[in-house]
C-alpha cells in the first residue's frame, strides 16, 4: 500500500458530518414549526427563528470557514466524535424551546436544558480548534467572550424564570451574540490569510 494513501478523505468527511448537522437543524425547524402557524405567529416566533439561525451560523462559520479541510495531519476520529455533543446539544435546544413556548415543563428545567445544549454545541466546536486554518486559531479572547455570553445568558435566565417570553428573548440575544462573534472572528482573520 502506498504511504500517500489515506484511509479517509478529510474534506469529504467534513462535508458529510456538516450535512448530518444540517439534517439535525432541519429537525429543529420541524420541532419549532408550530410557532409559525398563522394563528400563532408573534414576536416569540421571531425570537425562536433568531435562535435557530444564530446557532446554525455559529456552526457553519466553524465548519465551512475556519476548519482547514486540507490540513496535513487531520484527526478524523476527533472530528467524528466531537460532532456527537453538537448533535445532542441541538436536540436539547430543540426540546427546551418547545418547553419554553408551550409551558410543558418547569422553566428552570427548560433553561437548564437549553444552556446545556448550547454548552455542548460550543464544546464540540471548540474541540475542532486543532483543525482550524493557521490564521484562524481560536484566541483566548474569543473563548472568554463566548463563555461570558453563555454565562450571562444562563445567569439572567435564572433571574427571570417566571417569564417564558423573556427567557426566549435572553436566549435569542445570547445566540445572536455567539453568531456575530463567530462571523467577526472569521472576517477579522480573513485579512491575515
Amino acid at each position: 500500500m502506498s504511504p500517500d494513501l489515506k484511509p479517509m478523505n478529510f474534506p469529504h468527511l467534513v462535508e458529510r458530518l456538516s450535512l448530518l448537522v444540517i439534517i439535525t437543524f432541519g429537525e429543529m425547524i420541524i420541532g419549532v414549526a408550530d410557532y409559525f402557524r398563522p394563528d400563532r405567529l408573534s414576536v416569540l416566533s421571531v425570537l425562536i427563528f433568531l435562535i435557530v439561525v444564530s446557532l446554525f451560523m455559529t456552526y457553519i462559520v466553524e465548519i465551512d470557514h475556519l476548519i482547514d479541510p486540507y490540513t496535513s495531519n487531520p484527526n478524523e476520529n476527533h472530528l467524528i466524535y466531537w460532532h456527537y455533543p453538537i448533535i445532542f446539544g441541538l436536540s436539547f435546544v430543540t426540546v427546551a424551546i418547545g418547553f419554553l413556548g408551550n409551558a410543558e415543563a418547569h422553566n428552570g428545567f427548560a433553561v437548564a436544558l437549553f444552556y446545556l445544549g448550547v454548552f455542548l454545541i460550543l464544546s464540540g466546536i471548540y474541540q475542532f480548534k486543532s483543525m482550524n486554518k493557521p490564521t484562524h486559531r481560536f484566541t483566548k479572547s474569543l473563548v472568554y467572550s463566548c463563555l461570558t455570553a453563555w454565562l450571562a445568558g444562563l445567569g439572567l435566565s435564572c433571574l427571570f424564570l417566571e417569564n417564558s417570553q423573556f427567557l426566549l428573548f435572553i436566549a435569542a440575544i445570547m445566540s445572536c451574540y455567539l453568531a456575530v462573534t463567530a462571523v467577526r472572528f472569521n472576517m477579522k482573520h480573513l485579512s491575515k490569510s
